[in-house]
């Protein structure tokens, strides 16, 4: 889901050794007992070593009810506080989650209105036409991936592949030579290196090969 315009966040585990040398270097481990008593009875005892644990303690709460306020901004009235690109596609994949197909559209939009980095402009495509196909708006679909497939610099497999399986089999009427022109357009692209498929070459190329073979195969039989 959401992540900052550096990246995503994560919460990383700490190894034991670093935790243990940090709370040596802070001076928590040299702690007597007795420093604690405040805490655990009604004497007096003297607390002012913790004083940084409860001020790294409310730094943490301002900033959890910081970020739950901007998040809740940013769902009622996105427009009014989001700026960044990378901002509109974290709400975007936000609202795929919860299927809002036209929330995703929106989003997807002003992600790339706003301005990505090559890598984020194609997510937000694939995202933004997934969610058109979805809602059953197949010419919004196919105008995406057209764009993707005919850009100056065509980075992706999938812009291909679904307008092979959309002229094989949604298009009316069905145009398998086109499909069959689209799956050996990406074949060489793969073939060549031009394009890099997520789930990797030699599949990726197997893939095409049965695609190709079925839809010659369909012409041939349409031929004769």
């Amino acid at each position: 889901g959401w992540g900052p315009r550096g990246g995503r966040w994560r919460v990383q585990p700490v190894p034991l050794e670093e935790a243990l040398q940090a709370a040596r270097e802070s001076g928590f481990l040299g702690m007597r007992a007795d420093d604690f008593d405040c805490l655990l009875s009604d004497e007096t005892g003297d607390a002012r070593p913790l004083v940084g644990v409860f001020r790294h303690n409310l730094f943490d709460v301002l900033s959890m009810v910081g970020l739950a306020v901007q998040l809740c901004r940013a769902f009622a009235a996105p427009g009014s506080v989001l700026r960044h690109g990378r901002d509109w596609l974290s709400l975007a994949r936000a609202y795929e989650t919860d299927g809002e197909r036209q929330a995703v559209i929106d989003a997807c939009e002003s992600a790339l209105s706003a301005g990505l980095t090559p890598d984020d402009s194609d997510d937000a495509l694939r995202r933004l036409a997934l969610a058109a196909r979805r809602s059953g708006d197949w010419s919004r679909a196919v105008e995406v991936w057209e764009t993707m497939a005919t850009a100056a610099q065509v980075r992706r497999l999938f812009p291909f592949e679904e307008l092979a399986k959309y002229y094989e089999h949604h298009s009316v009427p069905r145009q398998p030579g086109r499909a069959l022109a689209l799956a050996e357009a990406a074949r060489a692209r793969v073939e060549e290196g031009t394009l890099r498929p997520a789930r990797g070459r030699a599949r990726s190329l197997a893939d095409l090969d049965r695609r190709i073979a079925r839809l010659r195969r369909r012409l041939e039989s349409t031929a004769t």
